[in-house]
Formats: C-alpha cells, sequence, structure tokens
C-alpha cells in the first residue's frame, strides 16, 4: 500500500525537530534542579539557623529571625 505523499512529506520532515529536542531537553534540566534546589534549600537554612544560633549563644539578649 502505497502512502500518501503529504503524509510522507510529513514523516520525513524534521526541520523543527531540534529545536522541540531542546525545549524538552531544558524543561528536564529545570525541572530538575528545582527539584534539587528545594531539598537543599531546607537543609541549608537549618545549618545557617544553627550556626547564628551557636554563635550568638553567649549573648543574653534574644535575636529575632525575620
Amino acid at each position: 500500500m502505497k502512502q500518501p505523499d503529504d503524509l510522507n512529506n510529513i514523516v520525513n520532515n524534521d526541520e523543527g525537530q531540534s529545536i522541540v529536542e531542546f525545549i524538552l531537553l531544558l524543561a528536564v534540566l529545570l525541572s530538575i534542579s528545582i527539584i534539587v534546589l528545594k531539598g537543599f534549600n531546607a537543609s541549608i537554612a537549618t545549618r545557617w539557623l544553627d550556626l547564628v544560633t551557636i554563635i550568638t549563644a553567649p549573648n543574653d539578649g534574644n535575636i529575632n529571625f525575620f
């Protein structure tokens, strides 16, 4: 069975394939980086808070975190 010429042109046309692949790759990398940063951000904030508490422990005054 012979396919119509229009269908062959659509199947064999790969002009926009590079752009689509680049956009998909960029979306995957952004998703991974957002997930990783959200995971690390919580642990980094906790460590900074612990360090500030240790450094200011000898102080009699209260420290307010905004």
